[in-house]
């Protein structure tokens, strides 16, 4: 997952023109204060982070700390199978994660959350034009970002006033 979101983090950099942090790379000590002013937080989808508490946890705090803060979600394994309904239900119960039972209970519900958004797809190993696809599919999910930009390949077409 490390060498998918450097990918990542280069090319959505190089599209959207705008800085783009990868959390896991951020020493944990700063990690609060950068979640807490992103705008988008691209969460990668693999078969690991079901059930790694440091995912929900990373997720929960930058939500709690930033209302403004959109996840965007990308599936970054074949393997990856979004979890049955029980799952949730064994997180709040703390049946997956050690913890209190409030921590799980939002660990729970932003995991249920973030995996009723639609995710994109990004295939790693695919030829470079598929990879370059799938970002500009990807970056059109940052709507702020984007909004009012041309798409390569396109042309803003010239209003006339009579």
């Amino acid at each position: 997952a490390i060498v998918v979101s450097c990918i990542l983090q280069s090319l959505l950099q190089k599209r959207l023109e705008a800085t783009v942090a990868v959390a896991l790379h951020i020493e944990e000590r700063e990690r609060p204060v950068a979640l807490s002013v992103c705008q988008y937080l691209l969460a990668l989808l693999s078969p690991e982070v079901i059930h790694d508490p440091r995912f929900a946890d990373m997720i929960c705090l930058s939500l709690r700390q930033n209302k403004q803060c959109e996840v965007v979600t990308v599936v970054v394994s074949s393997q990856f199978n979004f979890p049955r309904a029980d799952f949730f239900s064994d997180v709040a119960k703390g049946h997956q994660f050690a913890g209190n039972s409030a921590a799980n209970r939002a660990r729970a519900e932003v995991l249920k959350e973030i995996f009723t958004i639609l995710a994109s797809q990004f295939h790693a190993h695919a030829s470079w034009g598929k990879i370059e696809w799938e970002v500009a599919e990807l970056a059109l999910r940052f709507r702020s970002i984007t909004a009012g930009r041309t798409q390569p390949g396109e042309r803003k077409r010239a209003r006339r006033t009579l």
